[in-house]
């Protein structure tokens, strides 16, 4: 659904009606084809709903978040969540000629802008906002891979038409409204119809997995029976004895050159006590097993195959950037941040280096997001172990070694046992569990750290 700029300036004049008094800015969630922001006001929350593009552009009012289903991380959510979280939306814009809307709020005590146009099928935006730690005001462009920095507080969006009009902002020639069949709950409808419903293979391998469990319990359960007639003396011992292999109940037992039907016995006791220890474990497995497929079989499972529609955001380094070479002999740099190591490589060979020679399989693993250069392993087992300032003194590294001329800089990251190396292709991996932040960069990231020599 792509709306028209009648539709557009409708939606906006919505909002703002609704809008009486502060609007605080919640939950930020995001699907393959939307990004929606959850505005608490005066005894509702509503949720505004941001298309991302390629045939979904426009901006939407729901009562609804988007379903559990749906939802998707990527860099724009993650910069969008860093940035307006917290934030309290004032009265939104539409630009006079072009299919633009801003979006004003209040933030660190300053009033900061999110523009957004789309244009060709694609989302660019411009974000004008307070910087705390630099204190001053910083403008980034999706298009462009650098930002700038300003003194003094802009009192409108007149700054970001500025940008827009640099790819193509214009009057638009025709507003003739086009009559809207599809809300946005409708849309999102029609997202969840495309979504996969998980075919019958896990299931079908989960009931085999329960039915072979419930066949070897079966048998370790037979001990019972051998017991009992041990206990009672109804086992013919001295036939056993004159046999290579005997049978009871079908438990198999070898006769081992045994000389008397105490060694006899003593066998068949071992093989009770390793029986009974058996059925303990497969009776707590086929407990967890049954309890796996009543849920797949009551559940309604689905699986989100659909591409992210990513905003147009252009890096500085999308190009093939060489990581920097240097005489290292291991080809990676280890450091100390506080009480953190961490390590980074410095060349292809490093980058699978510091996963064989340094990671443990849960530390984090990161790398800049569409970007060409090093590798970084942290020896923490979850992010939230890390400062803010960590983050970006880790993001700033990687700035560093992959040569990145972004202040913004985009990290993915994820435990390094969910990353694997491809076969041939040194410092080349598939990885997976991904998340996402964006920092800032710090001109003195080297300066708390540590080099440790190994």
């Amino acid at each position: 659904m792509i709306l028209d700029y009648q539709n557009l300036h409708k939606n906006v004049e919505e909002f703002n009606t609704l809008l009486k008094g502060p609007g605080f800015i919640q939950k930020i969630y995001s699907t393959a084809r939307f990004i929606a922001i959850a505005i608490r006001i005066q005894g509702a929350t509503i949720y505004l709903y941001l298309g991302r593009g390629s045939k979904f552009e426009g901006f939407w009012i729901s009562d609804k978040p988007p379903v559990a289903e749906l939802r998707k991380k990527d860099q724009f959510l993650e910069y969008i969540r860093k940035y307006m979280s917290g934030g309290i939306i004032q009265k939104i814009e539409i630009d006079p000629l072009d299919r633009i809307i801003y979006l004003p709020y209040a933030k660190n005590s300053k009033i900061n802008y999110l523009g957004i146009f789309w244009k060709g099928r694609h989302l660019f935006f411009s974000h004008l906002y307070f910087s705390l730690e630099k204190d001053k005001f910083i403008k980034f462009c999706s298009w462009q891979a650098v930002s700038n920095e300003y003194d003094t507080e802009f009192e409108n969006s007149l700054e970001l038409q500025k940008d827009f009009n640099l790819i193509g902002r214009k009057q638009l020639d025709n507003l003739k409204s086009v009559t809207v069949t599809s809300s946005i709950n409708d849309l999102i409808d029609d997202e969840k119809n495309e979504l996969k419903k998980i075919d019958n293979k896990k299931k079908k391998f989960i009931e085999k997995k329960l039915e072979n469990i419930r066949t070897d319990l079966h048998n370790c359960l037979k001990w019972k029976v051998v017991q009992e007639k041990l206990d009672n003396n109804q086992l013919q011992l001295n036939l056993f004895l004159k046999q290579k292999k005997f049978n009871i109940d079908g438990i198999e037992f070898k006769n081992d050159n045994l000389k008397n039907e105490y060694q006899l016995k003593n066998i068949i006791f071992e093989k009770i006590k390793k029986l009974k220890s058996g059925s303990l474990l497969l009776t707590e497995r086929e407990r967890e097993t049954a309890l796996e497929l009543e849920k797949l079989t009551k559940e309604s499972v689905f699986v989100n195959n659909l591409k992210v529609i990513k905003p147009f955001w252009k890096h500085e380094n999308s190009l093939k950037i060489k990581v920097a070479e240097n005489n290292h002999s291991k080809n990676y740099l280890i450091f100390q941040l506080r009480n953190i190591k961490f390590a980074i490589g410095l060349t292809a060979q490093g980058n699978d280096l510091i996963r064989k020679e340094f990671a443990a399989k849960d530390d984090v693993w990161m790398h800049l997001e569409n970007v060409t250069g090093s590798h970084l392993i942290v020896k923490v087992k979850n992010i939230t172990e890390l400062k803010e300032i960590d983050i970006a003194t880790l993001g700033s590294a990687l700035k560093h070694y992959s040569k990145s001329n972004s202040s913004l800089i985009s990290i993915l990251y994820t435990q390094v046992k969910f990353v694997r190396s491809i076969k041939g292709s040194p410092g080349l991996v598939k990885f997976s569990k991904e998340k996402y932040l964006t920092v800032e960069f710090l001109a003195n990231w080297k300066e708390n750290l540590i080099e440790i020599t190994h």
